[in-house]
């Protein structure tokens, strides 16, 4: 009998046993038992169910789930040009706002089969560009922009009819493209309202850039309505160079600073907010008593740290099933674009005393 030749430690060396493999299963193999086509699987997993039954799609999904089929997204991309991947490209990855946005995005794309993958854009025009050409060259099939910028890029690929959603921002000039959104002219507005019944006359906005469709909608909805009430009162702005709780916390040490305080602060996002409420902190400012302060998004941390605060709360989990909505017409042909616009509701998150 042959030995083999001992290693390092004198046991024997083994050879390893053979395994075998079960055949992995096909689309055909789901096909065969569900009884129904290989095209009808592929529209099942597609999330195709338009030209599906009810009972055909619970059929052919239970038989993948019994014989535990993936389908090759490779294979499907090279042959449909498109993969099951949609990017999600943010300005901010510290804004939990917009990742609260991106749950709601990721479970809507789960339901249909979708893969979603989170890009920060840091809102730089040539990242952007950068991420728009990586996510094409992955087939993706499907590029939501939470918070754009302009850029040569994004243009381009708006113009030549790229599967795009806008989120939150419009661009300027870039032509007709699916948008999901706010109505911010009127939330905006509905501020003012809040201000005027408390008998405040002087107001201090903290606005991000005005570059944003949505902070300068939110800037001009307030300020038309405040002036409107009465054209005695007084609007002081100040402006960030960028739209983060950082900014914000600079300027506000510096108002806060000044004298008189200012009695109401509006801030065109909660981000900004959560700077002055520790510039407020430091200067021994109690923000919802000493200043009244409203803001807008209604992030999820609002109601733990910041119950004082006046927000326009969105409907953050409303986002993904508007989005997936108008992306469907670029999976499946036989849908008709329709509306290009999808307005996610909002509510006041103050309560009136």
């Amino acid at each position: 009998m042959t030995q083999h030749p001992p290693r390092a430690g004198g046991r024997p060396l083994r050879k390893p046993a053979d395994r075998q493999t079960a055949a992995t299963p096909s689309i055909a193999t789901v096909a065969r038992l569900a009884k129904v086509s290989n095209a009808t699987v592929s529209r099942v997993m597609n999330g195709h169910f338009q030209k599906v039954s009810e009972e055909t799609k619970n059929r052919v999904l239970a038989i993948v789930k019994q014989v535990d089929y993936s389908p090759s997204r490779a294979g499907s991309a090279l042959r449909s040009g498109r993969s099951q991947i949609v990017a999600l490209l943010i300005p901010d990855r510290n804004n939990h706002y917009n990742l609260a946005i991106a749950a709601s995005l990721e479970r809507a794309l789960y339901a249909r089969g979708k893969i979603m993958v989170l890009c920060n854009t840091d809102e730089n025009p040539a990242m952007q560009d950068e991420m728009l050409r990586e996510m094409r060259s992955q087939l993706a099939c499907g590029i939501v922009l939470l918070g754009a910028v302009r850029s040569n890029g994004l243009r381009q690929a708006i113009d030549t009819g790229e599967p795009i959603v806008l989120v939150n921002r419009r661009i300027r000039g870039g032509g007709a493209c699916p948008f999901v959104g706010v109505d911010n002219l009127r939330a905006a507005a509905e501020i003012a309202d809040l201000f005027a019944r408390h008998h405040l006359s002087e107001v201090t906005v903290i606005h991000g850039p005005l570059s944003s469709s949505a902070t300068s909608a939110r800037v001009r909805g307030f300020s038309r309505r405040f002036l409107k009430l009465d054209p005695a009162h007084r609007i002081d702005y100040h402006p960030l160079e960028n739209f983060s709780k950082e900014a914000g916390y600079r300027v506000a040490s510096k108002i806060l600073k000044g004298t008189p305080r200012p009695k109401a602060i509006f801030c065109t996002s909660d981000e900004i907010a959560y700077g002055l409420a520790r510039a407020c902190w430091e200067e021994g400012v109690r923000p919802g008593v000493d200043v009244m302060v409203s803001a807008f998004d209604g992030s999820p941390l609002n109601e733990f740290l910041t119950p004082w605060l006046n927000t326009v709360r969105v409907d953050y989990e409303a986002y993904g099933p508007a989005i997936v909505e108008l992306l469907m017409p670029y999976w499946d042909e036989s849908l008709a674009p329709g509306s290009l616009e999808r307005l996610i509701p909002y509510r006041p998150g103050w309560v009136e005393t």
